[in-house]
């Protein structure tokens, strides 16, 4: 078994085309409104960098504090974005919110926006000052972004995956479970996300050359093979409500090929 240090290495190349956006990191940006509305704090902007958010959209008529906001972001390495990309909505309680995430990035999305829905800041918080459930989520998955920016930033849409079991067959698989094979250059990357609420056991069909194992969890280290089958490799998994499994492998025959 190859050393996990050359494994994670695996996350650092690749060229992008397609409906994919090029050399641009995935954003995780929070919807921010200031304190009182419409005025930025850097205070604010501090408690968001510091939960691992990249950057935050200003949803406000006009254009009154933006260029406040734009210098006070500036010096906290946080971009502000113009559009808020793919909008998630966490103003109440989101179960499968880790799929969410994820099935954005397996779709090629380049800027995520969280909004709490508040009418001031930004809602990472309650009443009493207690972080909000949804934050625990959605800081854990810019973290894990955040360790490989390369490879996220070069992915593009790869070939095909086809869930062959449970029915209904075909590649939208079982409801609620998604799987997408993406191509970082010099890497593969697997995402399946379930926002069904049982656990699922699923077969999927991967496209020949793709290497049966190993693959590397991003989110926990941990390693999986799949079985070698002429047509490709088959992998077995099985996926929690609202959870997600990431999964990479070099594409060389020999890491030492890089």
């Amino acid at each position: 078994m190859p050393p996990l240090a050359l494994l994670l290495a695996i996350a650092v190349g690749g060229g992008l085309s397609g409906g994919f956006q090029p050399e641009t990191a995935p954003i995780v940006a929070v919807a921010y409104r200031g304190t009182p509305a419409g005025v930025p704090r850097a205070d604010e902007l501090a408690a968001i960098r510091a939960l691992g958010f990249t950057g935050v959209s200003w949803p406000q008529s006009g254009t009154a504090g933006l260029a406040e906001l734009s210098r006070l972001a500036a010096s906290l390495d946080i971009a502000v974005v113009g559009a808020p990309g793919v909008l998630i909505k966490v103003d109440r309680a989101v179960p499968d919110l880790q799929a969410v995430l994820w099935r954005a990035i397996a779709r090629g999305a380049k800027v995520i926006t969280l909004d709490a829905g508040r009418s001031a800041g930004a809602g990472l918080a309650d009443g009493k000052g207690n972080r909000l459930p949804w934050t625990r989520t959605a800081s854990t998955f810019a973290s894990q972004l955040a360790a490989s920016p390369r490879l996220y930033m070069n992915l593009k849409r790869g070939p095909a995956v086809t869930i062959v079991s449970p029915p209904p067959a075909g590649p939208a698989g079982p409801a609620g479970v998604e799987v997408a094979l993406l191509d970082g250059g010099r890497a593969w990357v697997l995402i399946a996300t379930s926002t069904a609420r049982a656990q699922v056991r699923a077969v999927a069909q991967l496209p020949l050359g793709v290497p049966p194992a190993l693959w590397l969890s991003l989110l926990d280290g941990s390693m999986m093979s799949m079985l070698k089958q002429p047509a490709g490799p088959r992998w077995t998994f099985t996926i929690g409500p609202g959870a997600a499994l990431v999964y990479v492998i070099d594409k060389a025959p020999k890491l030492g090929n890089w």
